[in-house]
């Protein structure tokens, strides 16, 4: 933005029919100097450096596969969001360096952690179940990179695998499954934290922002199948597909508070109602569990953990009002416990049970 300052002006003085026995006029004022016009640049986010304990939190419960119960895993799960300084968000291309709004900072402090952003290959295989054309060609891949502290250069997405969906390698090949690995997917948006219930937004106020999801979150998951939220299938937006996928991947079944009602290694069959994905009757020991819709639970038969059916708020849903209008995302699971067969309502219920030593 260019700011153009105001030029004072210059007095032009004159003198006329001045007698010649009058003295003579006074000379003029020394001439105020012109303000030279300056440019307004844009101000560079005020960056803050933290230790790579606050960077990558020590969450060994999950960092999970194959349907995590956090949204975007691995060390990027301590992001709300994040922004380039040029406004560009998915699916436009981003810039190497971006800013993250991390969650050890303190929203009034207004500082932000640098993000090095490396592309890594695309997802080529966003493709239907049953084939056809991909959604779309591809989506773009990245390495994310931040420095701690110690100096350290830390990749956030490291370790963090793609554990396909049975049938899914009749599809995609080897290699386009784990070129996955480590990578991450950006998605336009946020889903805010606390007071919010994990609400989805697209901007934070006038900025526009992105998320990006390791290959272990849900929401890559549902980038991979098939459901990014700016495409379209059949002239159908994805966008509630999307969100509604989320949902399910995280066994969301609540629409007043933003918890997970399962764990890693909970394999789930998941379908909708366009065909991009169908249901897989040939796995045993599944039947349905549950539909949702962009904005929450549509229908529940049963919760993926028996454990979870002892849960007040779990038992209202159950015999409540059931429908499937306007269900999108639907799942079929089977049967699953946790070490100590408790409801995985909070990440360390889903921890190996450990024995102790008399």
């Amino acid at each position: 933005m260019i700011r153009i300052a105001l030029w004072g002006a210059l007095a032009l003085v004159c003198a006329c029919d001045v007698a010649t026995s009058d003295p003579p006029p006074p000379p003029p004022p020394p001439s105020t100097p012109i303000p030279r016009p300056t440019t307004n640049r844009p101000t560079q986010p005020d960056v803050t450096i933290l230790p790579k304990r606050s960077l990558c939190p020590p969450n060994g419960l999950e960092t999970g596969n194959p349907q995590s119960r956090f949204r975007t895993g691995g060390c990027v799960e301590s992001f709300q969001y994040l922004f380039a300084e040029n406004g560009a968000t998915p699916p436009a291309e981003l810039p190497s360096e971006v800013y993250a709004y991390h969650f050890a900072v303190t929203r009034d402090a207004n500082k932000y952690v640098r993000v090095e952003l490396s592309p890594a290959g695309a997802d080529t295989c966003v493709k239907p179940a049953q084939g056809g054309e991909p959604i779309v060609p591809s989506l773009p891949l990245y390495e994310v990179f931040v420095t701690s502290a110690e100096g350290e250069r830390l990749n956030l997405c490291a370790g963090e695998t793609y554990d396909h969906m049975p049938g899914e390698d009749r599809r995609c090949s080897a290699d386009e499954l784990g070129r996955l690995n480590g990578k991450a997917f950006a998605i336009p948006g946020y889903w805010e934290w606390g007071s919010r219930k994990g609400e989805y937004r697209e901007k934070d106020g006038e900025r526009s922002v992105f998320t990006l999801a390791c290959a272990s979150g849900a929401a890559a998951k549902c980038m991979h199948w098939g459901y990014p939220p700016w495409a379209k299938h059949n002239g159908t937006p994805l966008k509630e597909h999307f969100l509604a996928c989320v949902r399910a991947v995280r066994a969301q079944y609540r629409s007043d508070k933003d918890t997970a009602y399962t764990c890693r290694g909970a394999v789930i069959d998941i379908f909708d109602n366009l065909g991009i994905q169908v249901e897989d009757r040939s796995l045993p020991g599944f039947s349905f569990e549950a539909s949702w819709n962009g904005g929450g639970l549509v229908s529940i038969r049963r919760p993926r953990y028996p454990a979870c059916e002892r849960k007040p708020e779990i038992q209202a849903l159950l015999t409540g009002a059931q429908g499937t209008s306007g269900a999108l995302i639907s799942v079929r699971s089977a049967r699953n416990t946790t070490p100590l067969e408790q409801c995985p309502d909070a990440p360390e219920l889903c921890a190996p049970a450990v024995e102790k030593i008399e």
